[in-house]
């Protein structure tokens, strides 16, 4: 690591191990950033989550959607999408209908309120994202995008050997 550091990040200081972890600074900065964007959206007077934000989003882009394949694009299990969803329902920006072709499965949809709610949210948490964003050049947002979209189509079955590093 320290090779590497010196030759390609000759600015970057380590000071522990979990600075390297790169799990555990996605985590923090997936952290920080859910924080910011609920005080971000509770300051625009939005009643709602960053996490509630995600569903309305998929929704508002994606239309109806049964409620497991929203639990699967949230990396959710379908217990908590039902209690959000339920949260959503009360604040009357999503509504839930039992679906046509399958009486089992839920179909959850936007109501007109909750496409309105959605697009002012989006538009505060564009601005998160622009501030978190604000010290990296336009080339770096491109390589930061392109890592991160690589690295979440790796393969998670496959078995992983710590000898192989």
């Amino acid at each position: 690591m320290n090779s590497l550091r010196r030759a390609s990040c000759p600015n970057l200081v380590v000071t522990t191990d979990l600075d390297v972890n790169r799990v555990l600074l996605l985590r923090r900065v997936v952290s920080a950033f859910s924080s910011v964007a609920d005080r971000a959206l509770e300051a625009a007077g939005l009643d709602l989550t960053y996490v509630q934000w995600i569903s309305l989003r998929m929704l508002y882009w994606q239309g109806a959607s049964r409620a497991a394949e929203l639990a699967g694009k949230h990396d959710t299990d379908a217990g908590a999408l039902s209690r959000m969803l339920a949260r959503l329902e009360d604040k009357g920006l999503v509504q839930r209908r039992r679906a046509v072709r399958d009486r089992r499965c839920m179909s959850v949809s936007l109501t007109p309120e909750g496409r309105g709610v959605a697009q002012r949210a989006s538009e505060v948490v564009q601005a998160v994202d622009e501030a978190f964003q604000k010290g990296l050049r336009s080339d770096e947002r491109l390589i930061l995008l392109y890592l991160l979209r690589k690295t979440k189509h790796v393969d998670q079955s496959a078995p992983v050997n710590a000898e192989q590093r």
